[in-house]
Protein backbone atom coordinates (compact mmCIF):
# COMPACT_ATOMS: atom_id res chain seq x y z
CA UNK A 1 0.00 0.00 0.00
CA UNK A 2 1.15 3.44 -0.83
CA UNK A 3 1.96 5.58 2.44
CA UNK A 4 -0.18 8.49 0.64
CA UNK A 5 -3.16 6.61 -0.40
CA UNK A 6 -5.06 7.76 2.49
CA UNK A 7 -3.89 11.60 1.92
CA UNK A 8 -4.57 10.95 -1.87
CA UNK A 9 -7.97 10.41 -0.97
CA UNK A 10 -9.04 12.91 1.63
CA UNK A 11 -8.16 15.46 -1.20
CA UNK A 12 -11.79 16.40 -3.25
CA UNK A 13 -11.67 16.15 -7.17
CA UNK A 14 -11.70 19.92 -7.02
CA UNK A 15 -8.93 20.44 -5.11
CA UNK A 16 -7.11 17.93 -6.80
CA UNK A 17 -6.35 20.45 -9.48
CA UNK A 18 -5.36 23.03 -7.25
CA UNK A 19 -3.03 20.69 -5.38
CA UNK A 20 -1.59 20.03 -8.67
CA UNK A 21 -0.65 23.36 -9.52
CA UNK A 22 1.14 23.49 -5.90
CA UNK A 23 2.78 20.43 -7.07
CA UNK A 24 3.59 22.03 -10.50
CA UNK A 25 4.74 25.18 -9.33
CA UNK A 26 6.81 23.42 -6.20
CA UNK A 27 8.81 21.82 -9.43
CA UNK A 28 9.54 25.04 -11.43
CA UNK A 29 6.54 25.31 -13.70
CA UNK A 30 4.45 28.79 -14.00
CA UNK A 31 0.61 28.69 -13.78
CA UNK A 32 -0.69 30.39 -16.79
CA UNK A 33 -3.83 29.61 -16.40
CA UNK A 34 -5.10 28.27 -13.25
CA UNK A 35 -7.32 25.98 -11.94
CA UNK A 36 -10.74 27.35 -12.30
CA UNK A 37 -14.58 25.87 -11.86
CA UNK A 38 -17.06 25.53 -15.01
CA UNK A 39 -15.89 24.52 -18.55
CA UNK A 40 -12.22 24.70 -19.41
CA UNK A 41 -11.93 24.34 -23.30
CA UNK A 42 -10.48 20.72 -22.63
CA UNK A 43 -7.66 21.29 -20.30
CA UNK A 44 -7.61 22.07 -16.12
CA UNK A 45 -4.68 24.48 -16.40
CA UNK A 46 -1.78 25.86 -18.49
CA UNK A 47 2.11 25.76 -17.23
CA UNK A 48 5.22 26.55 -18.79
CA UNK A 49 8.40 25.52 -17.95
CA UNK A 50 11.43 26.08 -19.63
CA UNK A 51 10.66 27.82 -22.52
CA UNK A 52 7.53 25.32 -22.85
CA UNK A 53 4.24 25.60 -22.38
CA UNK A 54 1.75 22.62 -21.33
CA UNK A 55 -1.76 21.67 -20.82
CA UNK A 56 -1.87 20.29 -17.43
CA UNK A 57 -5.15 17.45 -17.10
CA UNK A 58 -6.37 16.29 -13.94
CA UNK A 59 -7.55 12.85 -13.14
CA UNK A 60 -8.65 11.80 -9.27
CA UNK A 61 -9.38 8.21 -9.52
CA UNK A 62 -8.18 6.84 -6.42
CA UNK A 63 -11.45 6.27 -4.53
CA UNK A 64 -12.31 3.59 -7.38
CA UNK A 65 -8.34 3.04 -8.14
CA UNK A 66 -9.48 2.52 -11.98
CA UNK A 67 -6.51 3.56 -14.26
CA UNK A 68 -7.16 6.67 -16.32
CA UNK A 69 -7.75 5.00 -19.59
CA UNK A 70 -7.30 6.69 -23.39
CA UNK A 71 -11.49 6.95 -23.66
CA UNK A 72 -10.61 9.49 -20.62
CA UNK A 73 -8.14 11.35 -22.48
CA UNK A 74 -9.99 11.74 -25.81
CA UNK A 75 -8.16 14.05 -28.44
CA UNK A 76 -5.19 15.24 -26.12
CA UNK A 77 -3.48 16.32 -29.23
CA UNK A 78 -5.97 18.47 -30.52
CA UNK A 79 -6.50 20.18 -27.21
CA UNK A 80 -2.92 20.56 -26.62
CA UNK A 81 -2.77 22.67 -30.32
CA UNK A 82 -6.26 24.53 -29.27
CA UNK A 83 -4.05 26.47 -26.40
CA UNK A 84 -1.15 26.45 -28.21
CA UNK A 85 1.07 24.43 -26.13
CA UNK A 86 3.87 22.54 -26.57
CA UNK A 87 2.83 19.57 -24.32
CA UNK A 88 0.71 17.38 -22.38
CA UNK A 89 0.97 16.70 -18.59
CA UNK A 90 -1.16 13.90 -17.13
CA UNK A 91 -1.87 14.37 -13.25
CA UNK A 92 -3.17 11.09 -11.76
CA UNK A 93 -4.06 9.67 -8.66
CA UNK A 94 -4.23 6.55 -10.24
CA UNK A 95 -2.19 4.98 -13.17
CA UNK A 96 -2.33 5.20 -16.73
CA UNK A 97 -3.49 2.49 -18.81
CA UNK A 98 -1.26 0.19 -21.04
CA UNK A 99 -3.09 1.47 -24.16
CA UNK A 100 -3.20 5.86 -23.33
CA UNK A 101 0.57 5.06 -22.94
CA UNK A 102 0.93 3.62 -25.94
CA UNK A 103 -0.88 6.33 -27.51
CA UNK A 104 0.84 9.25 -25.63
CA UNK A 105 4.16 7.46 -26.85
CA UNK A 106 3.03 7.33 -30.81
CA UNK A 107 2.36 11.51 -30.93
CA UNK A 108 5.26 12.32 -28.84
CA UNK A 109 7.74 14.18 -31.86
CA UNK A 110 9.47 17.48 -32.07
CA UNK A 111 6.58 19.47 -31.58
CA UNK A 112 4.66 17.16 -28.90
CA UNK A 113 5.81 15.60 -25.65
CA UNK A 114 4.07 14.19 -22.63
CA UNK A 115 4.45 13.81 -19.02
CA UNK A 116 2.55 11.67 -17.10
CA UNK A 117 2.55 11.69 -12.98
CA UNK A 118 0.76 9.17 -11.35
CA UNK A 119 0.16 7.88 -7.93
CA UNK A 120 3.98 6.76 -7.15
CA UNK A 121 5.64 9.18 -9.47
CA UNK A 122 3.99 11.76 -7.44
CA UNK A 123 4.37 9.87 -4.44
CA UNK A 124 8.66 10.08 -5.07
CA UNK A 125 8.23 13.72 -5.10
CA UNK A 126 5.79 14.48 -1.68
CA UNK A 127 9.08 14.40 0.45
CA UNK A 128 11.04 16.84 -1.09
CA UNK A 129 8.02 19.21 -0.58
CA UNK A 130 7.35 22.05 1.54
CA UNK A 131 5.51 20.85 4.49
CA UNK A 132 3.09 23.39 3.93
CA UNK A 133 2.08 22.42 1.05
CA UNK A 134 0.88 19.12 1.84
CA UNK A 135 -0.84 20.43 4.79
CA UNK A 136 -2.96 22.46 2.95
CA UNK A 137 -4.58 18.86 1.46
CA UNK A 138 -4.99 17.15 4.51
CA UNK A 139 -1.67 15.68 6.38
CA UNK A 140 -1.70 17.35 9.31
CA UNK A 141 0.01 20.30 10.89
CA UNK A 142 3.42 19.75 12.60
CA UNK A 143 3.03 22.62 14.77
CA UNK A 144 -0.48 20.81 16.11
CA UNK A 145 1.26 17.46 17.28
CA UNK A 146 4.40 15.83 17.57
CA UNK A 147 5.83 12.45 16.91
CA UNK A 148 7.37 10.12 19.82
CA UNK A 149 9.79 7.74 17.93
CA UNK A 150 9.94 5.76 21.32
CA UNK A 151 7.83 4.30 23.51
CA UNK A 152 6.60 6.34 26.07
CA UNK A 153 8.13 4.15 28.97
CA UNK A 154 11.41 4.60 27.30
CA UNK A 155 11.78 8.35 26.67
CA UNK A 156 14.52 10.51 27.94
CA UNK A 157 13.87 14.16 28.65
CA UNK A 158 16.14 16.99 27.77
CA UNK A 159 16.73 19.26 30.84
CA UNK A 160 16.74 22.93 30.32
CA UNK A 161 20.70 23.38 31.22
CA UNK A 162 19.12 26.82 33.13
CA UNK A 163 15.64 26.03 34.62
CA UNK A 164 15.76 21.87 33.92
CA UNK A 165 12.27 21.87 31.49
CA UNK A 166 11.99 19.26 29.65
CA UNK A 167 12.26 21.23 26.30
CA UNK A 168 11.11 18.55 24.68
CA UNK A 169 7.70 18.02 25.84
CA UNK A 170 4.60 19.05 23.48
CA UNK A 171 4.38 22.27 25.45
CA UNK A 172 7.82 23.24 24.95
CA UNK A 173 9.55 22.40 22.11
CA UNK A 174 8.27 25.46 20.26
CA UNK A 175 9.74 27.50 23.20
CA UNK A 176 12.78 26.29 22.97
CA UNK A 177 16.09 26.27 21.04
CA UNK A 178 20.32 24.72 21.16
CA UNK A 179 23.08 27.18 19.91
CA UNK A 180 26.79 27.89 20.62
CA UNK A 181 27.97 30.18 23.32
CA UNK A 182 31.10 31.90 23.77
CA UNK A 183 33.09 32.29 27.07
CA UNK A 184 35.13 35.47 28.31
CA UNK A 185 38.02 32.68 27.51
CA UNK A 186 36.95 32.75 23.68
CA UNK A 187 35.93 29.15 24.12
CA UNK A 188 32.92 27.76 22.52
CA UNK A 189 30.10 26.07 24.79
CA UNK A 190 27.14 23.51 23.13
CA UNK A 191 23.86 24.81 24.80
CA UNK A 192 20.51 23.75 24.85
CA UNK A 193 17.18 25.28 26.86
CA UNK A 194 14.69 27.32 27.17
CA UNK A 195 14.34 30.27 24.64
CA UNK A 196 14.73 32.76 27.72
CA UNK A 197 16.85 31.23 29.75
CA UNK A 198 19.77 30.28 26.66
CA UNK A 199 18.77 33.26 23.85
CA UNK A 200 20.75 35.75 24.95
CA UNK A 201 23.94 33.76 25.70
CA UNK A 202 23.93 32.12 21.82
CA UNK A 203 25.64 34.33 20.28
CA UNK A 204 27.17 32.39 17.71
CA UNK A 205 24.85 30.06 16.02
CA UNK A 206 21.09 28.69 17.05
CA UNK A 207 18.80 25.90 15.83
CA UNK A 208 14.53 26.61 16.97
CA UNK A 209 13.39 23.00 17.82
CA UNK A 210 10.58 23.16 15.81
CA UNK A 211 12.78 23.55 12.88
CA UNK A 212 15.00 20.69 14.28
CA UNK A 213 12.50 18.42 14.23
CA UNK A 214 13.01 18.30 10.42
CA UNK A 215 15.24 16.12 9.51
CA UNK A 216 17.04 18.17 6.58
CA UNK A 217 17.23 21.29 8.98
CA UNK A 218 19.36 18.90 11.51
CA UNK A 219 21.51 17.66 9.02
CA UNK A 220 22.12 21.27 8.03
CA UNK A 221 22.74 22.20 11.50
CA UNK A 222 25.34 19.84 12.09
CA UNK A 223 26.79 20.84 8.95
CA UNK A 224 27.03 23.93 10.21
CA UNK A 225 29.25 22.42 13.20
CA UNK A 226 30.99 20.47 11.04
CA UNK A 227 32.13 23.40 8.26
CA UNK A 228 32.57 26.26 10.88
CA UNK A 229 33.92 25.19 14.21
CA UNK A 230 36.45 22.53 12.81
CA UNK A 231 39.33 24.86 14.30
CA UNK A 232 37.28 26.59 16.96
CA UNK A 233 38.86 26.58 20.54
CA UNK A 234 35.86 24.42 22.11
CA UNK A 235 35.45 23.79 25.59
CA UNK A 236 35.46 19.95 26.90
CA UNK A 237 31.99 19.81 27.45
CA UNK A 238 30.95 20.72 23.77
CA UNK A 239 30.52 17.27 22.27
CA UNK A 240 29.39 15.79 25.33
CA UNK A 241 26.41 18.42 25.41
CA UNK A 242 26.02 17.95 21.60
CA UNK A 243 25.42 14.07 21.83
CA UNK A 244 23.31 14.41 24.45
CA UNK A 245 20.89 16.85 22.48
CA UNK A 246 21.48 15.04 19.14
CA UNK A 247 20.43 11.91 21.03
CA UNK A 248 17.35 13.40 22.71
CA UNK A 249 16.11 15.11 19.58
CA UNK A 250 15.95 11.83 17.38
CA UNK A 251 13.30 10.90 19.93
CA UNK A 252 11.20 13.86 18.22
CA UNK A 253 11.88 14.03 14.50
CA UNK A 254 8.88 13.90 11.95
CA UNK A 255 8.43 11.10 9.25
CA UNK A 256 10.00 12.49 6.02
CA UNK A 257 6.96 11.63 4.49
CA UNK A 258 5.17 15.19 6.01
CA UNK A 259 7.67 17.00 3.87
CA UNK A 260 10.14 19.47 4.30
CA UNK A 261 10.00 22.77 6.75
CA UNK A 262 11.44 25.16 3.95
CA UNK A 263 9.56 25.81 1.06
CA UNK A 264 11.70 23.32 -1.66
CA UNK A 265 11.71 23.63 -5.56
CA UNK A 266 12.25 19.92 -6.38
CA UNK A 267 13.47 19.15 -9.64
CA UNK A 268 12.10 16.72 -12.65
Amino acid sequence: MNIYDEFFKGISPEDWEFFAADFLGAKGCVIESPPARGADGGKDMIVSFQGKRYIVSCKHFIKSGKSVAEKDESSFLERTKQHKANGFIGFYSTVVSQTLQDRLKGCEDNSFEYIIFDRNSISDYLPNMSCFILQKYGLPSPESFYYLNVPESEYQPLPCMECGKDILSDEMITLSMAGIAQDDNGRLHYIFGCKPCIGAYCDYYWLDHLQALYIEQLISWDRCIQDYLDNEDLHDSFWRNYFQHRSALMQRLYPSHLGLYPTALIQW
